[in-house]
């Protein structure tokens, strides 16, 4: 999603934009689509020429405190859920440098830009031994364990789109 130039905006759609405000070229206002889109950022305010930021996700009753505020190219941790198969929200374009079980829950830590989209990543966890499914394609981005009476390894892959979809 990108934003156009109010002038432009105006031209093509026969009204004014206020100063101050973002105008998004995903359209009219009046499809569906553009509807939704607007009713996500409803409340929302942005500088002109500015991307709107993905929504924050930091939980203090699960990640305590937040330490930083920073902004643009950063590295920020996400707790995963101790799951098979799991999705996280995560900043599109997330570079995934680390992950790592700390007291019981697994983390990953990521290269993040504060200022795109999330999205949607799919992940899949495997112990050594366990049948990893031949119709998905998988990256390998890391390692955890889980103790019950022992220790459980689990190796975590990312589900990536084929090259061909």
């Amino acid at each position: 999603m990108s934003l156009a130039d109010g002038a432009a905006w105006e031209k093509e759609h026969g009204e004014p934009v206020c100063k101050g405000s973002i105008v998004l070229d995903t359209g009219c206002r009046k499809c569906s689509k553009c509807k939704a889109e607007l009713k996500k950022m409803e409340g929302v305010h942005f500088e002109l020429g500015e991307l709107p930021a993905q929504q924050d996700q930091w939980d203090e009753a699960t990640r305590g405190k937040k330490m930083s505020d920073a902004t643009g190219r950063v590295i920020f941790k996400y707790q995963m859920p101790v799951l098979e198969s799991f999705t996280l929200k995560l900043p599109k374009g997330a570079e995934i440098i680390r992950m790592q079980d700390q007291g019981g829950m697994f983390w990953l830590w990521a290269v993040v830009r504060t200022d795109v989209p999330d999205e949607e990543r799919k992940f899949h966890a495997f112990k050594c031994g366990g049948k990893i499914p031949d119709d998905l394609n998988l990256k390998y981005v890391g390692f955890c364990a889980v103790f019950v009476q022992q220790e459980l390894g689990l190796y975590i892959f990312e589900e990536i789109a084929n090259a061909g979809a």
